[in-house]
């Protein structure tokens, strides 16, 4: 007989080797926004930025980050082969993917660079300057490569799932 999902959804800490890796992952997803976040609000004192839609793009990106980083955080509270560790392991790939596309705006990046370009250079006259980049192609290759690590992660329930039962639920 199986452990119901709720007796598997204890918390169980092997080893904090596990939480300090989660933890660091976590610093290391969120504070490279927050950097990121800060030279833009710096750059922004001397040039207009607006235009650009970085600013927009990188905050996107910070609340997406700490949503992906409280995620996997939690999914160090499970050990390997449990349903729970899956179901997070599973979630942040996908709420990672999910980030890619909302960042980018469904894959097209479109700047207005006329009211920076003329905080730069001055008066521009009538000109009109805009760029669209298109990242379809790009967001997709790289959605399917992170939805690869979810066959790692379902490699990994699987090889450990009876080690698991053995160890938490006496064989069961």
């Amino acid at each position: 007989m199986n452990p119901t999902l709720s007796e598997e959804f204890r918390v169980r800490i092997d080893s904090k080797k596990d939480l300090i890796f989660a933890a660091i992952v976590a610093v290391l997803i969120v504070l490279p926004a927050i950097i990121v976040l800060l030279l833009l609000n710096m750059i922004g004192d001397y040039i207009d930025l607006s235009g650009f839609g970085l600013r927009n793009m990188v905050i996107r990106w910070l609340i997406m980050s700490i949503i992906i980083a409280a995620v996997g955080l939690s999914s160090a509270f499970f050990p390997k082969g449990s349903k729970p560790r899956l179901i997070l392991c599973l979630s942040m790939r996908i709420l990672a993917v999910a980030t890619l596309w909302i960042v980018t705006s469904g894959g097209t990046i479109e700047m207005d660079l006329t009211e920076g370009l003329s905080s730069m250079m001055g008066d521009t006259g009538d000109l009109n300057a805009k760029i669209t980049i298109g990242l379809v192609v790009f967001n997709v290759i790289l959605s399917l490569l992170i939805m690869l690590k979810c066959l790692v992660h379902m490699g990994e329930y699987q090889d450990c799932r009876q080690e698991y039962l053995d160890k938490y639920f006496g064989g069961r």
